[in-house]
């Protein structure tokens, strides 16, 4: 565990959990571990995971992120790092 602001941060690796909600993707993951920052790339569908991470601004102040779910997007990964 670690203090951020008065706030106890879990280092812990966090559980990134997921629900489909019309035509939006709501991940979610324990408000222990506010702090982390939630990233993201979207590629081609043969390219799979590059190292091209882009973090969702604000992502660290929250432990819920809705993202719209675009069709165009070829594949979708999303990660939790810390700090």
């Amino acid at each position: 565990m670690y203090a951020i602001a008065g706030q106890t941060v879990n280092l812990n690796p966090p559980w990134l959990t997921n629900v489909v909600s019309g035509s939006n993707l709501i991940l979610s993951w324990a408000s222990d571990h506010i702090g982390w920052k939630l990233q993201i790339q979207t590629n081609a569908p043969h390219l799979g995971i590059t190292t091209s991470w882009h973090t969702i601004n604000n992502s660290s102040a929250t432990n819920r992120w809705t993202l719209p779910i675009n069709q165009a997007c070829g594949s979708v990964f999303c990660r939790l790092i810390y700090p």
